[in-house]
């Protein structure tokens, strides 16, 4: 009686051994089962069929591709008319071959011929900050096509002793013929823009001009304004 009941004790946990064990989505198959003479129970995975040699599933990553945002420039100028007219009087000087200030105290100012004519801005429409470095240079005289040298070095100016400075500054020995950075910054919105300005003066009592009486009647070219646009970013 206790041999059949060991024995049927013994099929019955053999027959549980060998069923199939579920979790989830994956399925493991066990393996057999023996005594190991002492009492014991060791499992033998050995001579199973199909064994089950564990179970896998990939990792993967997942990124949101955000596309770059592109760079656009558009700065667009406003000139004034930066034409002006010297607020005293001229006369030929025949020693230089030149027309000079007249009077002993010569005036040395200068008025732009209409409103605001010596103001220049710069508007930014991009979508980064931009720096503008505006620059004037007094035009060399010429004769017959070339440049004349000046005896104390560089070349002699179409008009002498007149200088340039920026935003109605009081001109002197420090920001005479400089030049002048803005650094305008992206406007917020779009299709909007951010605007800087400066303006030119000019100042000095002129020692000689070098034109004829007819080219001193409709205007003398003095220099050129030059504007440099970059990136400030270094």
């Amino acid at each position: 009686m206790n041999k059949k009941l060991l024995s049927m004790m013994l099929i019955a946990a053999l027959m549980v051994c060998n069923c199939m064990v579920a979790y989830g989505d994956t399925t493991f198959s066990s393996g057999t089962g023996r005594e190991d003479g002492n009492g014991g129970f060791v499992w033998d995975w050995s001579n199973q069929e199909g064994q089950d040699e564990g179970s896998s599933k990939d990792v993967k990553a997942v990124f949101d591709n955000i596309e770059p945002e592109l760079q656009v420039y558009n700065v667009s100028i406003e000139w004034g008319a930066l034409e002006y007219k010297y607020e005293g009087s001229i006369q030929w000087d025949s020693r230089k071959g030149a027309y000079i200030a007249a009077g002993d105290s010569p005036s040395v100012n200068w008025t732009p011929t209409v409103t605001d004519g010596g103001k220049i801005e710069i508007k930014n429409s991009s979508t980064e900050n931009i720096n503008a470095t505006i620059k004037y240079a007094h035009d060399d005289y010429l004769k017959d096509g070339n440049k004349v040298p000046n005896p104390t070095g560089g070349y002699l100016k179409v008009i002498d002793n007149v200088s340039s400075y920026f935003d109605e500054l009081e001109p002197d020995s420090s920001n005479l013929n400089l030049d002048k950075t803005l650094t305008i910054v992206a406007p917020e919105a779009p299709e909007t823009f951010v605007s800087g300005s400066t303006v030119l003066d000019l100042t000095g009592a002129p020692t000689a001009i070098r034109a004829s009486s007819i080219t001193v009647g409709n205007g003398i070219k003095l220099g050129t304004v030059t504007i440099v646009l970059d990136d400030p970013r270094p």
